[in-house]
């Protein structure tokens, strides 16, 4: 059986842990959001005020804290739940789609989707790589929508120069996604078998949980991929 995967989109990580920052004081901070820097000096509020300020916070830790209270406000609560998506800390992001996706409102789950298309989870520029005994199963995702599937003892600095869409040997295929669940559908080939699979991506698009059946013979199954980048071709 033969995979390959790719994904799109890992943004900085950047945590900032100055702990000598007080929320509870109030007092004079640089709050940055995004690439704009925000002045503030007014004491820490209570309410949805006190949230929508605890999210400007330079302490990563105290932002996260905001989007666990931001739930109980509603409509406004949402609000700031989305606009937290386009965080430029990737904590901030991945906890505020965490919560999102456990409120049933329209307006969370266009906000997910939103976010989706913009950051797209596959990763282009790796191959998701299965370990088995013997061998391993590698799937590549291409932007064009194309995937591959392979399964043979290469390492990846072995097949980086033959395991792509361009060799006529390698069965590709279409996959569709299903953004909203993060879901993704394709077909491999391989000898007379195809075998249907979904794939489960993971929040950060590092992992893979595919679920597998082959139809001729009713068998089943599930793999764990890993995101593995590959080397520079020679």
């Amino acid at each position: 059986m033969r995979f390959d995967s790719a994904c799109y989109n890992q943004d900085n990580n950047n945590q900032n842990h100055d702990m000598s920052y007080n929320i509870n004081q109030p007092g004079k901070y640089d709050a940055v959001l995004g690439n704009e820097d925000v002045n503030t000096s007014v004491a820490v509020l209570g309410g949805i005020e006190g949230v929508k300020q605890r999210l400007l916070a330079p302490v990563v830790e105290h932002r996260l804290a905001a989007l666990n209270e931001a739930v109980k406000y509603g409509q406004q609560g949402i609000n700031l739940l989305a606009l937290a998506l386009k965080n430029n800390n990737r904590l901030v992001r991945v906890r505020a789609y965490e919560i999102l996706e456990t409120i049933k409102a329209p307006e969370a789950q266009v906000a997910l989707i939103q976010y989706c298309e913009r950051h797209y989870l596959i990763h282009f520029n790796c191959v998701y790589q299965c370990k088995r005994n013997q061998h391993y199963k590698y799937i590549r995702f291409y932007p064009d929508y194309t995937v591959i599937t392979t399964t043979t003892k290469d390492t990846p600095e072995q097949l980086v120069t033959w395991f792509n869409k361009e060799n006529q040997d390698i069965y590709n295929d279409i996959y569709i996604v299903e953004s909203k669940k993060q879901i993704i559908r394709f077909s491999s080939h391989s000898k007379s078998k195809i075998v249907d699979c979904v794939a489960n991506i993971g929040i950060y698009g590092t992992t893979i949980q595919l679920d597998w059946l082959i139809s001729i013979n009713n068998r089943s199954g599930s793999d764990e991929y890993q995101c593995v980048k590959l080397p520079s071709t020679p």
